[in-house]
C-alpha cells in the first residue's frame, strides 16, 4: 500500500470517527432537551400544587377563625336534623381535608425529588457531552 493510500484511509477513518462522535453528541443533547422539558413540566405542576395548597390553607384558616363555621344550628339556616348531620359530618371532612393537603405536600417533596434527580441526570448528560467535545478535537 502506498504512503497516498494510507494517508487516505487514515483520514476516512478519522473522519469516520469524528462522525460517531458528532451523533453520539447530537444524541445526548437531544436527551438533554427531553430532559430539561419534562423538569420544567415537573416546576410547573409542582408549583400549581403549592398553590392549591397555598389556597387550601387560606381558606381552612377562614373556616377556623370563623364563629359560626363551628356552630352549626344557625337559625333560619341549619337546625334540626340538618344541623345534628352537619355537626357529625363536618369533623370528619375537615380531617380529610387535612389528611388531602399532608398528601399533597408528600406528592410535592417526590416531584422535587424528582427534579432534583432529573438535574443530576442533565449533569452527567453535559459532562459525557464535554469529554465527547475533548475527544473530537483529539482526534
Amino acid at each position: 500500500m502506498s504512503e497516498e493510500s494510507e494517508r487516505r484511509r487514515r483520514e476516512r477513518e478519522r473522519e469516520e470517527r469524528r462522525a460517531r462522535i458528532r451523533s453520539q453528541i447530537s444524541n445526548l443533547n437531544a436527551k438533554i432537551s427531553s430532559v430539561r422539558s419534562l423538569v420544567s413540566s415537573f416546576t410547573s405542576a409542582n408549583a400549581e400544587l403549592a398553590a392549591c395548597q397555598s389556597d387550601w390553607g387560606s381558606a381552612y384558616s377562614a373556616y377556623q377563625g370563623n364563629q359560626m363555621a363551628s356552630d352549626v344550628f344557625v337559625t333560619d339556616k341549619f337546625e334540626g336534623d340538618t344541623a345534628e348531620k352537619l355537626s357529625a359530618d363536618i369533623p370528619e371532612v375537615l380531617k380529610n381535608m387535612t389528611h388531602t393537603r399532608v398528601i399533597v405536600g408528600n406528592v410535592r417533596a417526590s416531584i422535587s425529588n424528582q427534579i432534583q434527580k432529573l438535574q443530576m441526570y442533565i449533569s452527567k448528560l453535559e459532562s459525557q457531552v464535554s469529554a465527547l467535545y475533548v475527544e473530537l478535537n483529539n482526534v
